[in-house]
């Protein structure tokens, strides 16, 4: 009996080392050693994601300089090209410090021109990101200042642009709606007056606008009215002596530096009087204005179908907020920040 109690003494004090040890008494199939899962993801993998560049602005604009800015979501070096095309051409030295917030300053810049510019980051993975193309404009006499006044004449058309000691005007409304607002925002001469079509809403207050100021170029659209109210305009049109041009798709009018673009009427003009209307565009920094008078969907899509119609800013409504304009398609391309139209109480 007592050996029989000393057998299991020792069996008992076997197990308990083989347990202490990590060896299993379970008889089954052996385990396999363990192999990782190559499925799973890998979190030591490298950063492969670009940083994302937001808030891109020229800014601090004189006639030599300017300040370029931007974010990164992530700390990244800051590098920009720039130039009077979309070549570019000139390119700032690489500031390597990682950092979010960025500015580098232009010098060295053409008083009249226009610039554009891209931006350029780098973080520490390498990963290397670039901006879409940007623009800005460096005047001849300091940075003017663009002020546009769209004149509340009701159901009608009259569009003020201010830019220093230059100004435009895009239609009069009817007679005696700008005689009041408009002279105490003229330095001397008129330089520019766009009719966009013979409409009286448009171009009945422009008579005045010639009896009050010499005006220097005179655009048209080459479209005729049997009204008195297109009589009377012509009259005075043809007695100012200014220099009257027809406008065209591929035209461009100056108004100091600033250029607008013609997009509209193609020739022949069609028999609609207000899809003839004259249409600009104007780019003054990263802003871009579309000037589009009665313009309705026959125009709308001839742009769009030329390829001209792409991210504006600030949208002067055609034909005066009309069910027959501002088309789907139009508004889907042109992407306006900014709309704005005249018309009447009804």
């Amino acid at each position: 009996m007592e050996y029989r109690m000393k057998r299991i003494a020792g069996i008992i004090l076997i197990l308990t080392l083989l347990l202490l040890l990590g060896v299993s008494c379970d008889e089954s199939e052996p385990q396999l050693p363990s192999v990782p899962d190559t499925t799973a993801p890998d979190t030591t993998a490298s950063d492969i994601t670009a940083p994302l560049i937001t808030n891109v602005s020229a800014d601090s604009i004189t006639e030599f300089t300017a300040t370029i800015s931007w974010t990164t979501n992530e700390p990244a070096t800051s590098q920009v090209e720039y130039g009077k095309t979309t070549a570019y051409g000139l390119t700032t030295l690489l500031d390597s410090e990682l950092v979010t917030s960025h500015s580098v300053s232009l010098t060295g810049l053409d008083p009249g021109s226009t610039y554009h510019f891209i931006v350029k980051s780098e973080d520490l993975a390498g990963n290397n990101a670039i901006s879409d193309d940007y623009t800005f404009i460096i005047t001849t006499d300091g940075l003017n200042q663009l002020v546009i006044h769209f004149i509340d004449v009701g159901q009608g058309d009259a569009i003020l642009i201010d830019y220093g000691t230059y100004e435009m005007l895009i239609d009069g409304g009817r007679w005696g709606d700008c005689a009041a607002y408009v002279p105490s925002y003229i330095d001397g001469a008129l330089e520019v007056m766009v009719a966009t079509h013979p409409d009286a809403d448009h171009i009945g207050g422009l008579d005045d606008i010639l009896d009050i100021f010499d005006v220097e170029n005179i655009w048209l659209n080459g479209d005729t009215a049997s009204t008195q109210t297109h009589n009377d305009f012509m009259a005075k049109v043809n007695a100012e002596g200014a220099q009257v041009h027809q406008a065209q798709r591929g035209d461009q009018i100056s108004l100091g530096d600033l250029t607008f673009d013609v997009l509209h009427p193609t020739l022949p003009l069609g028999s609609d009087k207000n899809e003839n209307s004259i249409v600009l565009e104007l780019a003054f920094g990263q802003i871009d204005f579309l000037f589009t008078g009665d313009v309705e969907s026959g125009g709308e899509a001839s742009m769009l179908e030329a390829g001209l119609i792409d991210d504006i800013d600030i949208l002067k409504v055609g034909h005066h907020g009309s069910k027959y304009c501002s088309t789907a398609n139009f508004l889907a391309a042109a992407r306006p920040e900014i709309a704005i139209y005249s018309a009447g109480a009804n």
